[in-house]
């Protein structure tokens, strides 16, 4: 018996032992059998398969010099390779031109041969580096061969004739890096000697002493009992008995400059480890720590990255990384039978893909796969394929998909032509011919038409009907009728992707009729995702097709690992948008950076915009529209070719196309235009207009030819272009509610898989609004998780708040890369922000839920508001209530509302991180009145009244505005220390700022939980039906009420009482003005104590809303002009000024009375 057939189930069962290394041309495997037959598999470009030869195995071959021989373990090198015995005798095949297998220096040994010199030396461990090799007796003694070029062997001979002994004793394991060698004693010492240049032994040599040629003592080490070192010598790592990893040598530091350690030091773990191995990937070597938990991989630049896997052989099995040590199936006895099982299973799954993909890695082109893949699976030509081969022909195609994408992305795209089997190679041979292979050409180049560099797809569509055994007919309308579900339907959007690239007009110019696709419509770049993340760290990576440049990095070839876009690193970037060749993002200072397909592809900061503190983007088509903080405009929104502007009032303004009246404007002109046999006028509105009849909207979702506008009520305006029952285009070209759409709560419209698809939120399900303007209802909760699960794009900026969005992650990197880059723990390891990097300026105050710190980035040294969140508490929900005030923060979105920039979890507590405002209400209630020169309880003055009132009547906005979200959203813990001073509130005096000064804050109960003690939050200013259980967002109200009693320096008498209201100022129109407050102030205190005995006593359900309070503002304030009659007016206002400037809440400079009217 000479071979096996490849990838046999029974031959797979029947292995053993298996070691897998690598060279230049692909994967090695060899394996022993539990009958003793050692067999080989693979490119074998080094002869290292002991065969006799360095010709290609394309199947399990045995290799009879081995076989009964009892091999425990390999050990392999750069050009040879090793194994050892049961009786301890030593084998050696491969090069030997330096000595590499203990011999004379010359020849090489092909096939495997015993080495006599070694069998009397009872060998019990081997290490092989580059070219040389280190054996360990049972004695403790070491032996080493091969090239002595840096001293690495041990001697002072540069050419050695065989095994020599070292000058060292009492030795418990040795290891060999490429060029330097380490021994570690019974005693835990560690000696080294060899190639040195990086520091690499922890010798402080360097030049010519770089070469340690005689084992020397390393000094700082102690009780060590591992040794891994790179492949390229240059860091090595050392672990000690008490679980430290110590290292020295060359690394990466955050800059990316390489620094030298010359002595050991400590690397951060963050555990206690267990092992150190080296493990290989893509020929890169990782060194990785074996912790209780889980496996650390230690990074370049010894960063620490925690993995899933919680033991090493899953670890290295899963992701097919190479062990660089031999898999005994034999040492699995040791664990009970489950264990035992799950490891077995894991290996021979793990062996079978990797025959299938040494077999495949190792033919010559891809017209020697086509030709043998159906064979290797066991199938004939015209059955359909199992899972496996789908699954590996998948990853060929998008692979061939890249390299074709590589020449289309370059500038000018560069045309091949000429695309067919042969051409496309594993490893490098000659262009076939000039003329080109007929079979496989776009039909118009032999047609004698203009082509471009589309011909290329069509190529591609005939070699993937070949790689995937399918005949594609027109229309491509029959199924796969494998057995496997999934593989029919991956199969069928296989052909479907074939089809569009075999578009060709065969009747062209005959007949160019609608719906006739032609070689133009071949897609442009092969579809994929894209994605954009920030660490904590404030590092931007993007990973994706990148067809059109949208990831910054300079070119439009596919990105399939994440990568780091320096221009965007550390600038605290808050949001991306993207549209169709345009991408923006902006920072948290407000800066926007831009990046456009053929103009820039990599991101550039847009000039001016640090002056006008963008707080909001969004692309359409080709354009952008940014918001900053300043006007009367809360949100603006791009469609394709549209823009629109929402005002603070629920206005609207459009402009841009209008052919289709989409924009809601009636009146346009142009050119005509031909739509459902009807002609209509191509309308640009090249100004912003309002929309007439149309109000009270909080947000617009827009597509190509089509607008909805959400009012705050919950119905939807539609206008634009729409299909009947017949499919018959029809144009609405005005604004019209909805009939079958109420109470809708959100409204976006998506784009993906080249459609717009406008969705809603209703009764807290999606909803999809299809091309009729027809509802379908889906099982989703939330927009954003029907965004993940059905079209897989994220409609807007997301905030990691918790571990789904984690494995969302996890599973769109795997979707878009071959292999896994990132697992959900690593992902979220790289996620946890080190408080570090900030520095604390100080506690702000304390809340019901946390801590709040005024902090410093010492990066771009802004100021930020950070609270600090224990994320364990007395039951299990404190972590929803975390997680339930993050996407509330995330939600409210708006000036009345602190902004939320992000958070993370670190150490057992979570971090928000908010704008930072100057100060709170506290502080003006607890000043204000000896701003005014006056004490508590007496009346206030005229400027302090109307002031006061100014400020009521922000807070009302305030609250107004999270009580008009649909649903109402009930803040729960209203009182002055959550109701903030913005940092604009220093400067709106002068520039009659039109934004908010003031927002709220601390979103911890917008939902109510049940508790131990009743009540959350500050219980004075609480509604009193809190505590029994039946509220709703008018609870809010009792709490402005009880703010009110403060701001204006007044006590309601109980509502049982008769009494009735008076108020005792010198001026009228305040003693007016403040009795109207008051009675406003007790509208919004009704509680019925005696209920339900006496229910006709008003309730708390009969409190007026904010909305209706703010309507009759006119009624309880002051008119500003009056106040400029008042005698008394500049000396309140000098006093004013004067005690603001001693340390006060607000630092003025008024000099008369019309600056302080101006302020609201």
């Amino acid at each position: 018996m000479t071979s096996c057939a490849k990838s046999d189930d029974q031959f797979i069962q029947s292995i053993q032992l298996f070691h897998i290394f690598d060279d230049p041309k692909g994967y090695n495997i060899l394996v022993v059998t539990d009958k003793h037959l050692v067999y080989g598999l693979g490119s074998n470009s080094r002869g290292s398969l002991g065969l006799g030869h360095n010709l290609t195995v394309n199947s399990p071959t045995i290799i009879p010099e081995l076989c009964h021989k009892n091999i425990l373990q390999f050990f392999t090198g750069h050009d040879f390779a090793l194994a050892i015995a049961r009786n301890r005798h030593v084998y050696g095949w491969g090069s030997n031109k330096r000595g590499q297998l203990a011999r004379e220096p010359g020849k090489g040994y092909y096939k495997p041969s015993e080495i006599p010199v070694l069998n009397d030396l009872n060998v019990c461990q081997i290490s092989c580096g580059y070219e040389h090799a280190l054996a360990l007796t049972s004695t403790g003694s070491v032996y080493g061969w091969g090239d002595n070029g840096y001293g690495q062997v041990g001697t002072e001979h540069v050419i050695l004739r065989g095994p020599t002994k070292l000058n060292v004793y009492h030795i418990k394991s040795v290891f060999c890096g490429h060029f330097s060698s380490f021994a570690i004693t019974c005693e835990g010492l560690v000696l080294s000697w060899g190639r040195n240049d990086s520091y690499s032994l922890s010798h402080n040599l360097l030049g010519v002493e770089a070469v340690v040629r005689k084992p020397q003592r390393i000094t700082g080490l102690t009780d060590v009992k591992g040794v891994g070192a790179r492949g390229d010598g240059r860091t090595t790592y050392w672990l000690t008995d008490d679980g430290f990893v110590y290292f020295c040598g060359e690394y990466s530091d955050e800059s990316g400059v390489k620094v030298r350690q010359s002595s050991p030091k400590v690397v951060n773990t963050g555990a206690e480890c267990q092992d150190l191995r080296v493990i290989e990937v893509n020929g890169h070597q990782t060194v990785v720590a074996v912790t209780n938990e889980n496996i650390l991989e230690i990074l370049d630049t010894n960063e620490v990255i925690a993995t899933d896997y919680e033991n090493l052989f899953d670890y290295c099995v899963d992701e097919f990384r190479i062990t660089l040590e031999t898999i005994n199936f034999r040492e699995f006895k040791r664990f009970n039978y489950n264990t035992k099982r799950h490891f077995m299973n894991k290996c021979h799954e793990f062996l079978g893909k990797m025959f299938v993909q040494v077999q495949l890695s190792i033919y010559d082109s891809l017209q020697t796969i086509l030709d043998k893949k159906h064979k290797a699976f066991g199938r004939d030509l015209g059955q359909p394929m199992g899972s496996v081969e789908a699954f590996i022909s998948c990853q060929i195609f998008k692979e061939l998909l890249e390299c074709v994408q590589y020449l289309h992305g370059l500038e000018p795209p560069v045309t091949h032509r000429d695309l067919y089997p042969d051409n496309i190679l594993v490893t490098l041979r000659p262009h076939a011919s000039d003329k080109g292979n007929p079979s496989y050409q776009a039909p118009e180049i032999y047609h004698g038409r203009l082509y471009d560099h589309k011909v290329d797809l069509y190529s591609l569509y005939r070699i993937g009907e070949k790689l995937f055994d399918v005949n594609l007919d027109y229309p491509c309308s029959q199924s796969y009728s494998s057995d496997n579900e999934i593989v029919n339907k991956c199969m069928d959007n296989v052909k479907q992707v074939l089809h569009t690239m075999s578009y060709y007009n065969w009747e062209y110019p005959n007949q160019p009729k609608p719906g006739t696709h032609d070689w133009t419509d071949r897609p442009s770049y092969p579809k994929g995702y894209n994605i954009l993340v920030v660490t904590d760290k404030g590092l931007v990576y993007g990973l994706g097709s990148n067809s059109r440049g949208c990831l910054g990095l300079g070119h439009k070839r596919v990105v399939n690992t994440a990568t780091i876009i320096p221009e965007l690193c550390d600038k605290n970037i808050v949001q991306f948008c993207t549209g169709h060749n345009i991408c923006m993002a902006i920072s948290s200072s407000g800066r926007v950076y831009e990046w456009r397909e053929w103009t820039s592809y990599k991101p550039l900061e847009v000039s001016g915009s640090e002056d006008q503190q963008v707080c909001q983007i969004s692309c359409g088509y080709g354009h952008s529209l940014a918001l900053t903080g300043t006007g009367s405009v809360y949100d603006v929104f791009c469609g394709h070719f549209s823009l629109f502007a929402i005002t603070d009032e629920g206005l609207v303004f459009s402009w841009g196309r209008n052919e289709c009246f989409q924009l809601g404007h009636k009146a346009c002109y142009g050119k005509k235009i031909r739509l459902a046999l009807e002609w209509y006028q191509e309308g640009v509105v090249s100004e912003p207009q309002l929309v007439a009849d149309v109000t009270r909207i909080k947000s617009i979702a827009a597509g190509s030819r089509a607008t909805y506008w959400l009012r705050d009520d919950g119905f939807v305006y539609f206008c634009g272009q729409y299909s009947d029952q017949s499919g018959s285009k029809i144009i609405q070209n005005e604004p019209k509610l909805l009939d079958n759409i109420a109470d809708c709560q959100e409204l976006r419209m998506i784009w993906a898989n080249n459609e717009h698809k406008a969705i809603a939120l209703i009764n807290d399900r999606v909803v999809e609004i299809d091309g009729m303007n027809g509802v379908k209802q889906t099982h989703y909760k939330n927009l954003f998780h029907y965004c993940l699960h059905v079209y897989r794009v994220t409609p807007e900026t997301m905030s990691v708040v918790d571990n789904n969005y984690y494995e969302f992650l996890s599973e769109m990197f795997k979707i878009i890369q071959l292999g896994i880059i990132f697992t959900p723990s690593q992902l979220h390891s790289g996620l946890t922000f080190p408080i570090s990097e900030y520095e604390n300026l100080g506690e702000l105050g304390t809340g019901s839920f946390g801590t709040v710190y005024k902090m410093r980035n010492k990066g771009d040294r802004e100021e930020y508001a950070i609270k600090k969140i224990p994320a364990t508490g007395p039951d299990k929900t404190d972590q929803a209530q975390i997680r339930k005030e993050i996407e509330n923060l995330v939600r409210v979105r708006s000036q009345y509302c602190v902004r939320y920039v992000f958070s993370f979890y670190y150490l057992d507590y979570w971090y928000i991180i908010m704008e930072l405002c100057s100060d709170s209400l506290q502080t003006i209630l607890d000043k204000k009145h000896k701003a005014f020169g006056r004490e508590l309880g007496q009346p206030m003055g005229i400027v302090e009244a109307y002031i006061s009132c100014q400020i009521f009547k922000e807070i009302l906005k305030c609250v107004e505005y999270l009580h008009g979200l649909t649903p109402p959203v009930t803040h729960g813990d209203l009182y002055p220390a959550n109701i903030l001073i913005s940092q604009g509130f220093y400067t709106c005096f002068y520039s009659r700022c039109n934004g908010s000064h003031f927002k709220i804050c601390d979103f911890g109960l917008t939902t109510i939980r049940e508790h131990k003690s009743g009540r959350l939050g500050n219980v004075n200013y609480q509604a009193p039906e809190i505590g029994r259980g039946e509220h709703n967002h008018k609870a809010d109200l009792f709490s402005i009420y009880k703010i009110g009693e403060q701001l204006f320096d007044v006590e309601l008498p109980c509502l049982k009482t008769d009494a009735s209201l008076s108020y005792s100022s010198d001026n009228e129109l305040v003693n007016k003005c403040m009795i109207n407050v008051m009675f406003v102030l007790q509208s919004m205190s009704y509680y019925n104590w005696e209920y339900p005995q006496n229910p006709d006593t008003l309730h708390w359900k009969d409190r007026r809303e904010c909305s209706e309070v703010l309507q009759t503002y006119k009624e309880w304030t002051l008119c500003k002009h009056d106040l400029l009659w008042d005698p008394k007016v500049d000396e309140i206002v000098t006093l004013f000024s004067v005690n603001t400037n001693q340390g006060s809440i607000i630092t003025l400079k008024l000099t008369n009375a019309h600056n302080a009217l101006d302020a609201f």
